[in-house]
């Protein structure tokens, strides 16, 4: 059986400096403060929601963004992207800290085209609340709906038919996939606090003309618009 159209999902385990893991941290810690968690009930703290979207120009972040690039340039390579033919910017990057019985909800991120996660802590067995990846068009269940709900004529074992593929947290794991996708954290069910950071990456023209109309053109070329003689910012 041709097996076709398979979603990339990069899985890499960096091995960073013991000294430069632990002041990020206690950096992440120090982001948080004294918080507990989202304004919504059982919903882990992600920074972005409380001001905290900019890690990669944190100092103690910056081991971790070299590798990140690294590893993008790989990912995009692996995809078939031309050397030099795209612009990565990460556009922001967020601290995501999940108390026992927290959770992040089911999403995706429209805003960007690549994303990440990096783990802090995790010892891989998935119960600090592992990455749900959700599979966007399930081509196999021959008759839409199948694939969802307990009732079903479907095995729950069904491989061909996953509705989802849950990724563990694992401590010093790097991944990459698609914004597009529908993603979630399941529960934190263990005693510990579980810190990950998460990144939105654009793809864009590289600076100089836009040789492909897919591509918005290199951010430095964009300008803000005025409207009703007001600068939007």
């Amino acid at each position: 059986m041709l097996e076709l159209f398979p979603l990339a999902v990069a899985r890499v385990q960096l091995q960073p400096d013991p000294l430069d893991s632990a002041r990020l941290f206690q950096q992440v810690l120090h982001w948080r403060g004294d918080s507990t968690g989202n304004p919504l009930e059982g919903c882990a703290w992600t920074g972005d929601l409380h001001g905290v979207h900019l890690v990669h120009r944190s100092p103690d972040a910056a081991w971790l963004v070299a590798q990140l690039g690294q590893q993008v340039g790989k990912y995009l390579g692996e995809l078939g992207f031309k050397e030099g033919s795209l612009a990565v910017h990460i556009q922001r990057s967020w601290p995501v800290l999940s108390e026992p019985g927290q959770l992040v909800g089911r999403h995706h991120h429209p805003n960007a085209h690549l994303s990440a996660v990096y783990y802090l802590n995790g010892d891989g067995s998935g119960r600090c609340g592992a990455l749900r990846l959700f599979n966007p068009m399930a081509l196999n269940e021959l008759v839409p709906g199948m694939a969802v709900g307990s009732q079903g004529p479907l095995r729950a074992d069904a491989r061909l038919n996953a509705a989802h593929h849950d990724i563990p947290a694992l401590a010093g794991q790097l991944l990459l996939f698609p914004s597009r996708l529908d993603h979630a954290v399941l529960e934190n069910s263990s005693e510990e606090l579980r810190l990950s950071i998460a990144f939105d990456l654009v793809l864009s023209a590289p600076l100089g003309p836009c040789s492909s109309e897919y591509l918005s053109p290199h951010p430095s070329l964009w300008d803000p618009l005025s409207q009703d003689g007001q600068l939007m910012p």
